[in-house]
């Protein structure tokens, strides 16, 4: 009888990484999300360290025997970074220099880049109470609802015009990040919810 030969199996194809596109959303919404997002992060204290004073970096800190507490240090807006794509943990990363950042993020539209570096901005500036800086980032940033930036872009008109005081700052206690206690971490998150506030009474 005549052997046969068996056909090789046909290799399979490595399955595309499938983008991950960013909502878009009002920036009340965003923030909200953000503080779900940093609480999430705040968590997983073997990978990340909240600190303020960097936006999305390799671990600086160490302990007196050399070794890390984290691998990556991120502030408000680094966390969203953080937990809303897959961006390295390695990836020094600022708004400025994030479309240089994008072969470490791989799942992200190339196109939502932009707006993630301003949506970053917005978030640097609501995390003190800032709102007219986030305003005024918002106003150009893709990843905030149409409506929501033309309401920004109204707010900016009116905005030093007899009277109008809307864009005041909200009072936040300010929190550094993990260096300070859970009780400071809490009124952070208190004043982050009159933020919330304020900007749903913007409509924005």
């Amino acid at each position: 009888m005549p052997r046969t030969v068996k056909k090789a199996a046909p290799k399979k194809t490595p399955a595309k990484r499938a983008r991950k596109r960013l909502p878009v959303l009002t920036l009340a919404e965003w923030t909200r999300r953000a503080l779900d997002d940093i609480a999430a992060i705040r968590r997983r204290r073997a990978t990340y360290r909240i600190d303020m004073s960097y936006w999305h970096e390799p671990n600086p800190h160490v302990t007196a025997a050399g070794k890390s507490h984290a691998a990556c240090v991120v502030c408000f807006a680094g966390a969203v970074l953080a937990a809303e794509t897959d961006m390295s943990t390695g990836c020094d990363v600022t708004p400025g220099n994030l479309c240089n950042m994008y072969p470490n993020a791989p799942s992200l539209p190339r196109e939502q880049v932009s707006g993630l570096e301003n949506l970053m901005h917005v978030l640097n500036s609501l995390r003190t109470g800032n709102i007219r800086a986030a305003v005024s980032w918002a106003a150009q940033c893709s990843l905030v609802g149409y409506k929501s930036r033309l309401r920004c872009q109204k707010l900016q008109a009116r905005d030093g015009t007899l009277g109008f005081h809307a864009l005041t700052p909200v009072l936040v206690p300010s929190w550094c990040g993990d260096h300070d206690d859970d009780c400071t971490y809490a009124q952070w998150r208190n004043g982050m919810r009159r933020v919330v506030a304020r900007l749903e009474e913007l409509r924005i």
